[in-house]
């Protein structure tokens, strides 16, 4: 180690550092034989001969794995018939992989044989249907661009110009064209399952299309005159809308008159109880009739009961009229009955005129009720005008807040509750326009307010620089303490008083 000291330091320091790993050959050589002595011993314990660790599969000699030697037990026997149990197997894979690999070259063998043998012997039919194929097929493809260059130009044709042809116009009178019966249908396509022919497929399916693009061209004529004949009426003048308008109305008020006056009268209530009565039948009839019976008579006890407690009298049973009875007892009930009477035919002319007031009350009532409709249309119609011609309404709509508070302070008037049938909004509408009213009001004198206080302003302003004006100037006039004014004027002084100043100088 002596000639470490030539070498350079960083070499020496690399040395010293590998110094524990570097060994000798014999000691190199030993530590290896070492090493795989105690890894056999540790993968495969020695058998006696001195077996060396196990090898993979691929490696291990199948020649003595016939017979299993008893010696072997447990795992290790295990391990040798599950060997050869895959040497077995590998043996027959290769055995089953050459005989196909010779079978497979020998069929294609055969394969390339009958292809040389096919190529020496000319083929005419088969070179000939390919050439009337591709012939068919052009003649097809020259029909089909030809057909789509004509359906080209006619689509680019416009329907308004001379030298197009109006079909949809001429075929408008013509009669549809009578269906194909099923039977037949389904009879052709039964036949026509087994060999199908495309040429007649694309013909049909041409057909089609261009009976599709008709139809599509009808239907747009037929939409565009559609929308003419319902676009003319808009066309009308001012004058017409309004004549037609007013008959409208006319008509309608009418008809909503005959109706309220069929309300108030009893003959069309029970004309129309009569129709009832027929469309439901007989035994329905009689048997609302019987119902009704029932009830008036229950009414006519119920009042003549009410008439004897109203003349003061109680209403008792009769009590049963013994037999032994006699004359003078029986005259004294008849009279008393009669006097009963008496009293009751009173009351019952009193309750009679008493109905005929209330019916013609109620007569009045539906009177008025009709006028007070009528009035009510003829207002909300001209509330309807003058909303859609006056410019106030726009400028001051009337507020949610404001239209609460009326409602809330507002008592229910004549006119709702005697018709439930018009529109409640008629206050409303009036309190809408009271409301643009008063609105405009207030913005006009607000208006008028603000112009005044501005000319006030103004004035007052315009009188600040006249006395300003009249300062600067000396015009302004003052009094003495005499209370006489005095000019206050700085040009005084100068008034016919030139003179002395200059006998002054």
């Amino acid at each position: 180690m002596d000639h470490l000291g030539s070498l350079p330091e960083p070499i020496e320091a690399l040395q010293q550092s590998l110094q524990p790993y570097i060994k000798q050959r014999q000691q190199v050589e030993t530590i290896r034989r070492t090493l795989a002595l105690h890894l056999s011993q540790h993968v495969n314990p020695p058998l006696g001969d001195g077996e060396l660790a196990s090898r993979p599969l691929s490696l291990v000699h199948t020649n003595g794995l016939d017979t299993i030697p008893t010696v072997f037990r447990g795992l290790r026997k295990d391990y040798l018939r599950a060997l050869r149990s895959n040497a077995r197997a590998r043996e027959e894979f290769a055995k089953a992989s050459k005989a196909h690999r010779a079978k497979v070259l020998e069929n294609q063998r055969l394969r390339e044989k009958q292809q040389q043998s096919q190529d020496e012997i000319p083929n005419y039919e088969s070179s000939t249907s390919l050439f009337l194929d591709v012939v068919k097929t052009k003649r097809q493809h020259e029909k089909l661009r030809i057909l789509q260059d004509h359906v080209n130009i006619l689509s680019r044709m416009p329907s308004a110009t001379l030298d197009y042809i109006e079909h949809i116009l001429a075929l408008n009178d013509t009669s549809s064209l009578p269906r194909v019966p099923t039977e037949l249908l389904a009879s052709v396509s039964t036949s026509q399952k087994g060999n199908v022919d495309l040429v007649e497929l694309v013909a049909q399916l041409e057909k089609s299309v261009f009976r599709a693009k008709l139809q599509l061209k009808r239907e747009q004529t037929l939409l565009a005159r559609i929308r003419n004949e319902t676009d003319a009426p808009a066309k009308s003048s001012p004058a017409q809308k309004f004549q037609a308008l007013a008959a409208t109305r006319n008509e309608l008020i009418n008809w909503i008159e005959t109706e309220l006056s069929k309300a108030g009268e009893t003959e069309n209530e029970d004309s129309n109880k009569e129709s009832e009565y027929q469309v439901k039948g007989r035994d329905y009839m009689e048997n609302r009739i019987s119902m009704v019976a029932a009830q008036y008579n229950r009414y006519l006890k119920a009042r003549q009961a009410l008439i004897i407690v109203a003349a003061g009298q109680t209403v008792q049973q009769p009590p049963a009229e013994p037999d032994h009875m006699d004359d003078s007892a029986r005259k004294g009930a008849l009279k008393n009955m009669g006097t009963a009477l008496d009293v009751s035919s009173y009351y019952i002319e009193n309750l009679m005129s008493l109905a005929n007031e209330q019916k013609s009350t109620i007569q009045l009532k539906s009177h008025f009720t009709i006028s007070f409709s009528k009035q009510l249309k003829e207002l909300g119609y001209a509330l309807d005008r003058l909303t859609h011609e006056s410019h106030l309404l726009p400028t001051y709509p009337m507020t949610e807040l404001a239209q609460q508070g009326k409602r809330l302070e507002a008592a229910a008037s004549f006119a709702e509750e005697t018709t439930k049938h018009e529109k409640p909004d008629s206050s409303s509408r009036a309190r809408v326009w009271v409301f643009a009213a008063k609105s405009a009001t207030n913005a006009t004198n607000n208006a008028v307010l603000a112009s005044l206080e501005d000319g006030e302003a103004a004035i007052s302003e315009a009188l600040q620089h006249l006395q300003a004006l009249k300062f600067v100037l000396g015009t302004d006039s003052a009094q003495s303490h005499d209370g006489q004014v005095v000019n206050t004027n700085i040009w005084s002084i100068l008034d016919g008083n030139l003179g002395a100043i200059k006998s002054e100088e």
